[in-house]
């Protein structure tokens, strides 16, 4: 493997991970979410629904944004220590990608809280349906930070050729 392909092969890497979990993000909110809130279930099973779907979530985005964002990291690095020049959009991929995590935590804590107080004590389900509805648009909204990252990781990608 020659040493322009690995930098390559980390971008590639980095990009196609940016870009799945972006659309597995999003599909929850375009696709999952609708469904649930049209769906003749009591408050208490949409907030229980809810909270798999959250559960399941808050381990694995995480983890392949991450992933994702080294290998952006990565590849920055190498081109970096090869040319002496930052390539600023494997930077920019790694940090949207990643901010998966600070957007939830600032943007979406509060509601996170409230559902999953609901779900957990049923206090406050007379709301589920507004809550999950906020949930869904807000987690699009997050799902488009690793899509704008994965946009910019192309980007460089298709000039390095």
């Amino acid at each position: 493997m020659s040493n322009t392909t690995t930098p390559h092969i980390l971008g590639i890497a980095g990009t196609t991970l940016s870009l799945f979990i972006s659309g597995g993000i999003s599909s929850i909110s375009l696709f999952t979410v609708p469904v649930l809130l049209t769906q003749p279930i009591s408050a208490l099973q949409l907030l229980q629904l809810w909270k798999a779907i959250f559960n399941r979530g808050k381990t694995r985005a995480p983890l392949v944004a991450s992933i994702a964002g080294i290998f952006h990291l990565s590849s920055a690095y190498l081109v970096h220590s090869r040319s002496g020049v930052w390539p600023v959009p494997s930077i920019a991929a790694a940090v949207l990608t990643m901010a998966i995590g600070p957007f939830t935590l600032a943007v979406m804590g509060g509601t996170n809280e409230k559902l999953m107080t609901a779900a957990n004590t049923g206090s406050g389900k007379e709301d589920a349906r507004a809550l999950v509805e906020r949930w869904g648009v807000l987690n699009l909204v997050r799902g488009m930070l690793p899509l704008v990252g994965g946009v910019y990781a192309l980007l460089d990608l298709s000039s390095s050729q």
